[in-house]
């Protein structure tokens, strides 16, 4: 067996660094959940607003 195809499924270690293999489903959660954290940041920074919508549709905003 070689690095790449190590047994251990949550990350490989090649020449010292961490490589963690990421499904899509955990990409696309990553980047809903930045643009959730993102629209509250707005909405407070703005001192106006209410930030339900763009939480709410950060999932259809990473799938388009």
């Amino acid at each position: 067996m070689n690095e790449m195809t190590d047994d251990i499924q949550d990350f490989t270690k090649l020449d010292g660094n961490i490589h963690y293999n990421l499904s899509s489903t955990d990409i696309h959660e990553d980047c809903a959940n930045a643009l959730r954290m993102l629209a509250v940041d707005m909405v407070e920074n703005a001192n106006s607003g209410h930030p339900g919508a763009p939480m709410g549709m950060a999932d259809i905003a990473t799938v388009l």
